[in-house]
């Protein structure tokens, strides 16, 4: 298995198991043993062609796959990859063009069938673990199907606030109407309960904890968004901050000296002081200041100049539930272990709509 997406709106984990899907296009389909395993036994029944308003793309027992389904995520996946892809400086010509470039020179893929393979994975992905979900009892319950109509309502007010029509804006943007989403959403919910219990299952000590954040203190702190809060005065040349840097060290205030001789026109708001997080600043001042401790001084050249720095204060494991969050984030690694393992395990064979699968595009 090479991806697992669970609900576009929310959770991603990413997974790299060794597990493939064996699939039929015969439409048969399998009885299942009692561990959840495909006995390869064919029993009564074909291709079921529809449940209610959803077209049924595959099935393992009770678990449909939908085409629309399948169209959302599609839609979803290819529209982010689009919007990163014209951040990045392409136009909307080159990016059709890109679409059917070669992907993998091995195989002679393009890059349209590269997201259609990749979609299809993380929708066997998410169909194994609703199977495993309910055996394990895990179910659509009222609550469930209230949380996925506050979702769809609290949606539907934003876009509407901002004067558009929800359910165009929704179609334009996914690819299947509300009303039909809302069919697929409540089994996207409890596949997220069902991992959202996987995590918390994972026992991780401060221990663990505060030995992860050593060992990744930069990216845990992007995450987290920890912040820090630091002077500087901006001036023109090394000696000018060699100069004030002294008068700092012999005990004047740097957001006093700020106002006076700093050439940055943000001095007026706060004394010369920022508070920021990772990636709000250039590399040189940022670096600077998640690596001293408070109460130090420093010069720090930049594009802008010489900043003469001062750490006022930064944000601690204990501050804002950043302990909370940062075992959150221990736990989910392990907790990915564990899905790894349920998912190579299970193994089911789908019954697939071959025909069906190949016709659906973006």
């Amino acid at each position: 298995m090479k991806f697992l997406t669970i609900a576009a709106l929310a959770l991603l984990i990413a997974c790299g198991t060794a597990n493939e899907y064996e699939s039929t296009n015969n439409g048969e389909e399998y009885s299942i043993s009692e561990n959840g395993t495909a006995t390869n036994e064919p029993i009564v029944g074909t291709f079921t062609p529809a449940a209610g308003s959803l077209t049924v793309l595959a099935h393992y027992g009770d678990i449909n796959i939908y085409e629309e389904e399948f169209q959302y995520l599609l839609n979803i996946r290819s529209a982010a990859e689009a919007n990163f892809l014209l951040q990045m400086g392409l136009d909307e010509e080159s990016l059709e063009d890109f679409w059917e470039d070669e992907a993998d020179p091995v195989t002679g893929i393009t890059h349209r069938q590269r997201i259609h393979e990749e979609t299809w994975e993380e929708v066997l992905e998410m169909a194994t673990l609703r199977y495993i979900a309910l055996s394990r009892g895990y179910e659509v319950t009222p609550e469930l199907e209230l949380e996925a109509q506050r979702n769809l309502d609290d949606f539907a007010e934003i876009v509407s606030a901002g004067g558009d029509d929800p359910e165009e804006h929704f179609y334009e943007m996914a690819g299947i109407s509300l009303g039909t989403f809302s069919l697929i959403q409540p089994n996207i919910l409890v596949i997220n309960e069902f991992l959202m219990s996987l995590v918390d299952s994972v026992e991780v000590t401060e221990a663990q904890a505060l030995q992860y954040f050593e060992e990744n203190r930069e990216t845990v702190e992007r995450d987290l968004q920890m912040l820090v809060s630091a002077v500087h005065i901006l001036v023109d040349t090394r000696e000018e901050a060699e100069e004030l840097l002294a008068r700092l060290n012999a005990g004047e205030r740097a957001r006093d000296l700020a106002p006076i001789y700093s050439q940055d026109p943000g001095v007026v708001q706060d004394e010369g002081a920022y508070h920021f997080s990772r990636g709000e600043m250039v590399p040189e001042f940022e670096d600077w200041s998640f690596s001293a401790n408070i109460g130090d001084t420093g010069i720090v050249e930049s594009q802008f100049g010489y900043h003469v720095m001062y750490l006022e204060g930064r944000e601690t494991l204990q501050d804002s539930n950043h302990m909370e969050h940062l075992m959150m984030l221990v736990a989910e690694p392990l907790a990915m272990e564990e899905i790894e393992r349920i998912l190579e395990e299970a193994n089911l064979n789908f019954v697939i709509n071959y025909d069906l699968l190949n016709s659906i595009s973006f």
